[in-house]
């Protein structure tokens, strides 16, 4: 009877083991499948879109520059309704760009075929990947950030 209740208990313990294993595994931060990656070339709405490489700045803002060039027949600009951003655990996160001159969020209209580079800002979470969701109510396109 003493053997079985000591290979229950070894059992037990193994188990407890196994399971903590497991807990620190699911900790670990996943990455948000997206439709497009930084520095790939994306065409949303009348425009043409390339997120280049982040930049951590004041330690708690991400710095992302953003090629916008106008591929469309009309004069135009990127609404900063269109986009918003979010962290690996889907939080949206707020905007700083009205910190800044170069903002995306206030760009000046391009007539067709100019273009331009501004930035977009926001606020930095504890995560490592982040991404930048687009939104024209008919398409819906996610491009990853990673720090």
């Amino acid at each position: 009877m003493k053997k079985i209740t000591i290979i229950f208990l070894l059992f037990l313990v193994i188990l407890t083991g196994c399971e903590k294993g497991k807990e620190k595994e699911q900790e670990k931060e996943k990455k948000i499948p997206t439709d497009y990656a930084q520095n790939e070339a994306l065409s949303f709405m009348n425009y043409e879109l390339t997120f280049g490489d982040e930049e951590v700045i004041d330690k708690e803002i991400i710095k992302v520059p953003v090629s916008v060039k106008n591929i469309g027949e009309e004069e135009a600009h990127l609404s900063r309704f269109y986009y918003k951003f979010y962290d690996s655990s889907r939080t949206e996160l707020n905007s700083a760009g009205s910190s800044y001159n170069d903002s995306l969020d206030y760009a000046e209209n391009l007539k067709p075929g100019e273009s331009y580079t501004k930035n977009i800002y926001f606020y930095k979470s504890s995560k490592t990947f982040y991404y930048v969701e687009l939104n024209d109510t008919y398409n819906r396109y996610k491009v990853s950030i990673e720090l």
